[in-house]
Formats: C-alpha cells, sequence, structure tokens
C-alpha cells in the first residue's frame, strides 16, 4: 500500500489511498485471526504461572508430608548467661535440671619459666638445627607423642611455626598450640605458651625432652613449666545425676539434645533445659503449603473473571482444566480423613478455614492450640504416615499436584500442548491471510495503474480528435 503512491494524473484519483482503504476492509480478517492468537498466547503465559504456582505449593506439600517436618524440635534454658542448647529431631521432649555447674571444662596451658624469658622473638636461636622438642598429649585416651626436630635453627617464631605444623607419631595429630605472648617485663619479655587442643583433666601436656634454650623439661636445672591453666574436666549436674565431661558441650546426657555451658555458677544453683516440639517451625511449613496454595486458586480466579464492559473473559475464563484443578485441590483440602479422632480429621477443625473464593485462612492461635494439646493427631493430619498407612492432607494434596504438573501427561502439560497447536494454527491462517492481502493489493496496484494508462490514451485520442474537428 505504501509502496503506490502515484495519484492519478489523468483521473485525478490518489490510488494510494484508495488502494490503502480496500485493503483496510479486507484487513479485518487477519486482525481477527491476530486477536485470537493473542488470546492464547495469554492463555499459554497464564498456564506457565499457574503451573510454577502448582510446583511451588507441590513442593510445600511435598515438606510438610515428611513426618520429620513434624518432629524438629527446640530447647529452651532458664538463663542463656550460664548455658545455651539445642534440639535435634530425635530429641526427648520435657524438663531437665542442670545443676551444680561447679567447674568448667579448660584445655591445660603452659608456659616456660621466668628464668626463660627472651629479650627478642626473631633474632636469637631458641632450638638450634638438628635439636628436639619432645612432648605428650592424651587423646581419646591414647596417648600422641609429637617428635619436633630443628631442620634449621629456629628463632621462637620459627619454634612457635613448628610446633603449630609439627604432627604426633602415632595418629598424625598436632595435639598442641603455640603462641607467643609479651608479658611486659622491661628486658626479657617474650615467652613461649603451649595450649592442649584437648580439653579437660586428661589432655594435658607432659614435656619429654626439650634441648632448646627454654630447658621446658628442666634438664639443665634452671628450667621446667609454669602453669598457666591446669587441665580441667566441667562438673556439673543433670536432675541430680553427677556428671564430668571433658568438653563444655555435651551431646550425650540428654537424648538429641546439646548444651553448652558457659559459666560455673557454683553449688546450690540450678536451671531448668526445656526440650518441645518446635510448633513456630511447624506453622511455618504450614503456611508455607496454605500461601502456595492461596496463590494457585488467586491464579485461577483473576485470570477467570469476565469483564461486562469489555465484554471479554480472562485469560483462564470458561477453561474447563483449571476449574477441575480447584476442584480437586479444594476437595482434598475440605474432606476428613478416615482414621483420626473426630475432633482433628479436618483443616478447619486445626484452624485452617475455606473461604468462600476459595482461599484458605490459617488461625495461628488455634493451630497452635491444636500443636500443642493433640499434636499426633494434628500431625497424622498432613503427613504421610507409612506405619499406620493414612495419607495426609499434604500428602494427598503433592499425590495430586504431582500428577496435574506431570511434565509428559499432567492436565496442564496436556492443556498447555492444545493451545500451543491452536496457536499454530493461527500463526499458518495468518500467514496465508497476509499473502492473500499482499496479493490483493497488488492486484489493485496492477488494476488502477491499467485503468489510468487506458485513461491516459483516451484523453489524447480525445484531443486529438478535437482538434481536427
Amino acid at each position: 500500500m505504501a509502496g503506490f503512491s502515484v495519484a492519478g494524473l489523468t483521473s485525478g484519483i490518489e490510488y494510494g489511498k484508495l488502494i490503502e482503504q480496500l485493503v483496510s476492509i479486507e484487513q479485518k480478517t487477519a486482525d481477527g485471526l491476530k486477536e485470537k492468537k493473542t488470546d492464547y498466547q495469554s492463555k499459554i503465559s497464564a498456564y506457565e504461572t499457574l503451573s510454577s504456582k502448582l510446583g511451588t505449593m507441590e513442593s510445600a506439600s511435598k515438606k510438610l508430608s515428611d513426618i520429620s517436618t513434624f518432629d524438629v524440635k527446640k530447647a529452651e534454658v532458664t538463663d542463656e548467661t550460664i548455658l545455651s542448647a539445642s534440639a535435634s529431631y530425635d530429641a526427648t521432649t520435657g524438663n531437665y535440671i542442670i545443676s551444680d555447674i561447679t567447674a568448667l571444662a579448660q584445655a591445660h596451658k603452659i608456659t616456660n619459666v621466668d628464668a626463660k624469658r627472651l629479650a627478642d622473638k626473631d633474632t636469637t636461636t631458641v632450638l638450634a638445627n638438628g635439636q628436639t622438642l619432645q612432648y605428650t598429649v592424651t587423646v581419646d585416651g591414647a596417648a600422641e607423642i609429637t617428635t619436633l626436630t630443628a631442620s634449621s635453627d629456629l628463632t621462637l617464631e620459627g619454634l612457635v611455626s613448628a610446633i603449630n605444623s609439627t604432627q604426633s607419631a602415632a595418629n598424625s595429630l598436632i595435639t598442641v598450640t603455640a603462641t607467643i605472648i609479651n608479658d611486659g617485663n622491661a628486658g626479657t619479655p617474650y615467652r613461649l605458651v603451649m595450649t592442649s587442643n584437648t580439653s579437660g583433666s586428661s589432655g594435658g601436656i607432659t614435656i619429654n625432652s626439650d634441648a632448646s634454650v627454654l630447658d621446658l623439661d628442666n634438664s639443665g636445672g634452671t628450667g621446667g613449666t609454669t602453669t598457666l591453666q591446669s587441665a580441667q574436666n566441667a562438673a556439673f549436674k543433670v536432675d541430680g545425676l553427677s556428671i564430668s565431661k571433658t568438653s563444655n558441650t555435651v551431646s550425650d546426657v540428654v537424648p538429641g539434645t546439646a548444651f553448652t555451658l558457659k559459666k560455673a555458677a557454683g553449688a546450690g544453683y540450678s536451671y531448668t533445659l526445656t526440650v518441645k516440639n518446635d510448633t513456630d517451625a511447624i506453622k511455618t511449613s504450614i503456611k508455607a503449603m496454605t500461601d502456595a496454595y492461596n496463590e494457585v486458586v488467586k491464579q485461577i480466579n483473576d485470570n477467570s473473571k469476565y469483564d461486562t464492559d469489555k465484554k471479554k473473559g480472562g485469560s483462564l475464563f470458561n477453561e474447563g482444566n483449571t476449574e477441575s484443578i480447584i476442584r480437586r485441590l479444594r476437595s482434598i483440602y475440605t474432606s476428613a480423613i478416615s482414621g483420626l479422632s473426630d475432633d482433628t480429621k479436618v483443616m478447619a477443625q486445626v484452624g485452617l478455614k475455606t473461604n468462600r473464593d476459595g482461599t484458605v485462612t490459617m488461625d495461628d492461635g488455634k493451630l497452635g492450640t491444636k500443636l500443642t494439646s493433640d499434636f499426633t493427631d494434628t500431625r497424622a493430619l498432613f503427613i504421610n504416615n507409612t506405619s499406620t498407612g493414612i495419607e495426609g492432607v499434604a500428602k494427598k494434596l503433592y499425590d495430586e499436584l504431582d500428577d496435574i504438573t506431570d511434565f509428559a501427561e499432567g492436565s496442564i502439560t496436556v492443556r498447555k500442548k492444545g493451545i500451543q497447536k491452536v496457536i499454530d494454527k493461527y500463526t499458518k491462517d495468518i500467514k496465508t491471510e497476509e499473502d492473500r492481502l499482499k496479493a490483493y493489493e497488488d492486484s489493485l496496484k496492477a488494476k488502477f495503474a491499467t485503468l489510468e494508462a487506458f485513461l491516459t490514451t483516451m484523453n489524447t485520442e480525445s484531443k486529438f480528435i478535437s482538434r481536427r474537428v
């Protein structure tokens, strides 16, 4: 159309505009096809969004159907400045009294005596090339002997580095951590500090031999070691039973629970450790599934409306597939689970109420009460309990969603494939129609060009005849 802009010099007709008007009349068919194609593309987009939301719900349902989601525990203590605690899923719920914390576990820490302090840490040779330092630390009941042989002259810094990288003979362990401290002495402030990497009374450091100028074994008569911190076990009671541990983190006294002692409060002081079901974490998982379900419902509802003003439905309007999905999911959400107690058979009884628009409202307080007062049946309402054979709501939803979203044969996939076929057909029909319009336009151009040529010829002959008359 735009390529034919010649006005009729003889006829005075603007052929370009005339052709454009004639083609635009024929264009309505193509425009109608494009509009329908756009509508179906919107359906595909709506289904893809729905598929994503269904996938989120499927994941949330799968998690909630797993018994471990409900078996999460938490540990609380009456004074976290004294101790802290955590519980695993297999912890036994109950109250435990931690009392009489008279000592905290600590690692043995020694240094060279005052007479063997050094004036520098990086110049004076402390352990000469070929000389040795040997020490023993007991680890898990086994004596770990470490022999350090200098491969060159070592300063205090060099000795520290060597200790921190030399392994024991038996099990290749680095049993000691060495550091340097400056004690502030005016002339000789530097000292070697050796700390056992094993806490508890059995993890002390024994110097077997020392050829260094520090004379840690006192073989020269002027050396030896000074204890900065003695090797010591933690001492406390659990429910009146005296306990001694090499570590302040204790995980083998209260089943499934670990607690860490922070302060030796002393005899006569007691603290309560409470292990209970973590209802907040459970409610979070239930809310995740509920929110995901509501997102699915809203996606379908919002795209299934009919606009009376525009006289046009949404992308999912009159889609039997989505209506079926809602019915299937709602049926599971509202149906009773057989085999459970009469007051915990449906979701509404634990605080999950279905609204008129199909969404679900979670009553946090009511759900929390049911989880506390009737934990076993409330859990069974959701999970896949293989021991009883009862499939809860979350398990049923997961199975249904797995079927709906199946990549090969799920109803979403099947419907999207059907829609895509329609789109492909419209694409083909639009191409056919556009080719027809192009041929029609070319035909009009040719016909009007012929007409104009004829009129020009007639006009010329008319003028010739007029001159002859």
